[in-house]
């Protein structure tokens, strides 16, 4: 089967202890039958180690997580004691894939960088080239069906927007709607603050950042149209195909306007004393925004059904 990747995608590298937000603190780590079955039967000084952090729910093996839901193996370096004592290939299929998604259609599959990572943020934000899709691994010919052409011609055509130089990101964001017969957003800033005030809230400095949703822009100094851009061209890329087979593509390119939305709002009602804190502040927003709202199925289901019923409803 063939796999495509966006063009940046062979450039991320976990910078390990140097993340601000390790991805081993405050989510909840599964550990997949073939890897649990492999740390039950390990031998050796460290097999104790791993099986007295671990536990069995419902047939579902996971990390017991300790102070401040740190991940048992995560060291006082920040660095993976697995990973030391054992190599990278014993680790667990959520811990080597993060921050990875892949989706799979019929006759190939699409795999990406999430933007909860803040170094896959930093990645996707400062790339400078159009966006484009390549090919990173072929099985066989690369055959798609006639629908996946379809979705594939009409996905580009979305690319085709978010490359033109000659728009801005935000003309980009209304003709994406458009295009999928759409109407321009009418809530207020102050109404989808309060809206996304009622989701579900994994971390309090989250809340913190929403209260400049209806705060007038106060930082428009630094031109980061193309990382904006670039915010536009992920949210497609990741949810227009999770919506293939439900066929919900005008549902999920409102999900990704408005994710760009939100998180230009907040950044424009900022203030910042310097470009390097300004883009530093952009990228924390981002991943923020990924992580409270795509990493929470929960609450890409309820915006997904605000469109649903309408976008203006």
């Amino acid at each position: 089967m063939s796999v495509f990747a966006p063009f940046y995608y062979k450039k991320f590298k976990c910078i390990a202890d140097r993340c601000r937000h390790s991805c081993c603190i405050g989510w909840e780590i599964d550990i997949d039958p073939k890897t649990y079955k492999k740390y039950k039967n390990l031998s050796g000084e460290f097999s104790l180690r791993l099986k007295n952090n671990m536990e069995e729910t419902n047939g579902q093996g996971s990390f017991i997580l300790g102070e401040n839901e740190r991940c048992p193996f995560l060291n006082d370096k920040n660095l993976c004691d697995i990973i030391i004592n054992l190599g990278e290939d014993m680790l667990c299929d959520i811990c080597t894939l993060h921050p990875r998604f892949q989706n799979d259609f019929d006759t190939f599959s699409e795999i990406g960088l999430g933007l909860s990572c803040e170094e896959a943020t930093r990645i996707i934000l400062s790339a400078e080239e159009k966006f484009s899709i390549s090919l990173l691994e072929e099985e066989n010919e690369f055959l798609p069906s006639g629908e996946e052409r379809d979705f594939l011609d009409f996905r580009q055509g979305l690319f085709d927007i978010i490359n033109d130089t000659k728009m801005t990101a935000e003309e980009k964001a209304e003709e994406l709607l458009k295009s999928v017969g759409e109407e321009p957003f009418e809530k207020t800033y102050s109404e989808w603050k309060e809206m996304f005030l009622s989701l579900e809230c994994l971390d309090d400095a989250w809340h913190d950042l929403l209260k400049n949703l209806d705060k007038e822009n106060v930082h428009t100094d630094y031109n980061f149209d193309g990382a904006f851009s670039n915010i536009l061209a992920y949210f497609i890329y990741r949810h227009l195909s999770v919506a293939y087979y439900t066929c919900e593509y005008k549902e999920a390119v409102a999900f990704s306007v408005l994710g760009y939305k939100i998180i230009r709002k907040i950044y424009e009602g900022s203030s910042y004393k310097t470009e390097k804190e300004a883009f530093f502040n952009l990228l924390e927003i981002a991943r923020m925004y990924s992580s409270e709202i795509e990493y929470s199925e929960e609450n890409t289901q309820k915006l997904f059904d605000i469109f649903a019923k309408g976008i203006n409803e």
